[in-house]
């Protein structure tokens, strides 16, 4: 194992429908790991960690959740589905290549799971810190939360919330950069929490077929919920980090990086399709660019076997044209219409879900595979569909 000295964390920002996401990555290896952060945190959890994944071998790749650290900000409140659905355009923008591996960190690894669960052909194996199984009280605590008053005792605020998040004494650099992190979400702090606390998290894991590895530590708030998790999973697996807690990633995160890497390597049975992304910017005729949507092999938006949640997102935020059918041709002409079918199932064209089939691209019949999505003027995140869909006149 290399050392994590001589790595560089570095910064940059994706577009997205819901504005721009913000993200750290380390690293140029295989395969590439998307890490999920915790609420009201950031990526800046993972700071430490992206390095020593970078060190082994890895392309690490941490973002900030939408309305967290210095992503966007949403105009309204976010379905954990919504907030998944901008998770994968932000990732399609950061080219990852093949499968990969999601790490998700409390509310991160909800997202995790609903990333994984709708699009198993996408991600590999799964790791999940402090699954937030909530029951009825606690539910109902999150669901009440109310903005921090900002306007009134601004340092009791402060102190209210440091005292909640560290009972016991830990570095202070640590609490300036959760508090950072907290006053940066203003008036959105509890809008993630509340998102989470609604999801199915037990249909979700139950749903997973590829390997998951569930952690915690004696000092995890989830550490029952989790340990519950892996036996909910098809292929779960349970570790315990000792006395770690939520801040693991800080405690030890020479013991963490190593736990989730030994899993990540541990080979696969028999082999998975390989499925690449593409975010090239594809010169359209007349003279505009237009972003290429990508297709991750069968299918890169949350289309899957759901309808694009119409109403969920505000209208700025709506999904572009989908993809044509496995089998047949798709139909859509952008703004999450028409239908197309994605592994069997009929669904609405969501965020490009490029699925596969027989398509035009150049004046010549290509499969999916080939990357022929193109962009098209009805949808921002990009229209895959090879049936009537154009753009300037010309048939993609």
């Amino acid at each position: 194992m290399g050392s994590a000295r001589g790595f560089d964390v570095v910064k940059g920002y994706v577009d997205t429908d819901c504005g721009q996401i913000h993200y750290r990555r380390c690293g140029q290896g295989m395969p590439s790991v998307l890490l999920l952060h915790a609420a009201p945190q950031s990526s800046s959890m993972f700071s430490s960690a992206l390095k020593r994944f970078a060190a082994r071998g890895l392309h690490a790749i941490a973002v900030d959740l939408p309305n967290c650290g210095e992503s966007s900000r949403s105009p309204v409140e976010l379905k954990i589905a919504d907030v998944a659905e901008i998770v994968l355009q932000a990732i399609q923008g950061l080219r990852f290549a093949n499968t990969i591996d999601v790490i998700g960190h409390q509310t991160g690894a909800t997202v995790a799971l609903q990333i994984a669960s709708e699009l198993p052909q996408l991600v590999r194996r799964v790791v999940l810190w402090g699954v937030p199984m909530l029951g009825f009280m606690e539910r109902g605590d999150v669901l009440r939360e109310e903005p921090p008053d900002y306007d009134g005792d601004l340092e009791g605020t402060v102190a209210s919330f440091l005292d909640k998040r560290y009972p016991n004494p830990v570095p202070w650099q640590l609490k300036v950069r959760t508090l950072i992190d907290m006053l940066q979400t203003y008036e959105r702090r509890p809008w993630l929490t509340r998102a989470m606390a609604v999801v199915d998290h037990e249909g979700l894991l139950r749903s997973l077929p590829m390997p998951v590895l569930c952690l915690a530590g004696d000092s995890e708030p989830f550490q029952k919920a989790t340990m519950k998790a892996a036996l909910l999973c098809k292929n779960g697996k349970y570790v315990n980090l000792g006395p770690a807690g939520s801040d693991v990633v800080d405690e030890i995160p020479d013991d963490y990086v190593a736990e989730v890497f030994a899993f990540l390597m541990q080979p696969d049975e028999g082999e998975r399709a390989s499925w690449s992304i593409q975010s090239d910017v594809v010169p359209q005729e007349g003279g505009r660019k237009m972003s290429a949507a990508a297709g991750v092999g069968g299918a890169v938006g949350m289309g899957g076997n759901h309808a694009h949640r119409q109403g969920s997102l505000p209208s700025n935020l709506g999904g572009g044209g989908g993809g044509g059918g496995g089998e047949g041709e798709g139909e859509g002409e952008g703004e999450g219409e028409g239908e197309g079918v994605v592994m069997g199932a009929r669904h609405r064209r969501g965020m490009g879900c490029g699925c596969q089939g027989m398509g035009m691209r150049g004046g010549r019949r290509v499969r999916r595979r080939e990357g022929c999505s193109r962009g098209c003027s009805e949808g921002r995140a990009g229209c895959s569909s090879m049936g009537d869909c154009t753009t300037d006149g010309w048939p993609h």
